[in-house]
């Protein structure tokens, strides 16, 4: 629909401006960890998507190769909070977040996520946009 046309839109502005015209980059370091953000989503062991419904709960997923899990009972990690991954919302305030690693919070986060994650559509690429050459 439109408005989510609109809403990838408006994301893909504000990460632009945010690349355009933030300090952040400007360091080798930090360049190069942004090279890496695109390169995992160019290979896809990174992938962003957008939720068609409005949904305003900030938390994070990052899940452990089974490898490292600890046979089960280190699956992942959970971080919830106040946090958007903006300047503002990672570096530039103060923001309370909190970090889960047990089985039955990070259970409880990923049944919630799920449902959110199969019905969100895929986000365009954004490797495209962005030359570092």
């Amino acid at each position: 629909s439109s408005s989510v046309t609109k809403r990838k839109n408006d994301y893909l502005e504000t990460l632009i401006g945010f690349v355009n015209n933030s300090d952040v980059f400007d360091s080798e370091e930090d360049t190069n960890a942004f090279k890496l953000f695109i390169e995992k989503l160019e290979n896809g062991t990174l992938e962003i998507r957008q939720s068609i419904e409005d949904f305003h709960d900030k938390f994070y997923i990052i899940k452990n190769k089974k490898s490292l899990s600890q046979n089960g009972d280190n699956p992942g990690t959970v971080i919830m909070g106040s946090s958007n991954f903006t300047y503002y919302g990672l570096q530039g305030q103060g923001e309370n977040n909190e970090e889960f690693r047990d089985v039955t919070k990070f259970d409880e986060y990923v049944s919630k996520f799920d449902p959110i994650w199969s019905s969100s559509e895929k986000s365009f690429s954004l490797a495209t946009l962005f030359n570092f050459n």
